[in-house]
């Protein structure tokens, strides 16, 4: 199967002042009218923001969201998507205050993960 029969109907483009998401239609041409069901698939959900702001979007748009599916759900359930999450993998990652932090890991300069704020 080619990247062309699976492309996804919508893409991420960025975010707006509102915080959903600006959406742009995918390869295949297909419209999103009222009714319209699916899910969201993401790669890695954190911490649900932008599973929040496609769901939300969708559902601006006339869309009936049903659930968010993940490859990976990184907050062990804890965050918020709207709707359900089914992951194939789930864990929480830890948190640490900054004073607290392993001394192998306060050694590493800090990174924002994630592409928020890349565009």
């Amino acid at each position: 199967m080619t990247h062309d029969e699976v492309s996804p109907l919508f893409r991420k483009t960025g975010a707006t002042h509102e915080g959903q998401l600006s959406l742009t239609s995918g390869l295949r041409g297909f419209d999103l009218h009222a009714g319209t069901r699916g899910i969201d698939v993401e790669d890695i959900v954190t911490t649900g923001l932008s599973s929040r702001g496609t769901v939300t979007s969708l559902k601006v748009l006339g869309a009936e969201v049903h659930a968010v599916a993940c490859l990976i759900y990184r907050s062990g359930g804890e965050a918020d998507a709207c709707v359900p999450v089914i992951a194939l993998a789930q864990y929480k990652v830890p948190a640490c205050e900054p004073a607290n932090l392993p001394p192998k890991l306060a050694a590493l300069p800090a990174t924002k993960p994630g592409c928020r704020g890349l565009n």
